[in-house]
């Protein structure tokens, strides 16, 4: 009393060629993503190019300005010792007030 079904063999061939056509989807699925990972590797690294070459201009431009800053300190420190050794006695009594100062603020 068992029934036994049987598929025709138009639907196993229909499934066939369903099959194939679903295989030749994936495999063109596969390619397109292997090009859409390639597309961006491409597009990392020129992202990184560019990030490379902007931070070679930032570090130029860093430079220059710590440059500046370092001459004008070296200014500033001239024109003290040359203040110093004009009116001694008028950059000790600065000194004192300044030390004065710091030291009630730090009271």
């Amino acid at each position: 009393m068992s029934e036994t079904t049987s598929i025709p063999a138009e639907t196993t061939g229909g499934q066939n060629a369903g099959n194939a056509a679903l295989t030749g989807e994936v495999d063109q699925l596969k390619a397109d993503i292997a090009r859409l990972k390639e597309d961006l590797r491409k597009i990392f690294d020129d992202s990184m190019s560019v990030a490379r070459a902007g931070t070679g201009s930032a570090r130029a431009s860093l430079t220059e300005k710590v440059s500046g800053v370092q001459e004008r300190g070296q200014e500033a420190v001239k024109s003290i010792e040359e203040m110093i050794e004009e009116r001694p006695l008028t950059s000790l009594a600065v000194a004192l007030g300044v030390g004065f100062l710091l030291g009630k603020l730090v009271d």
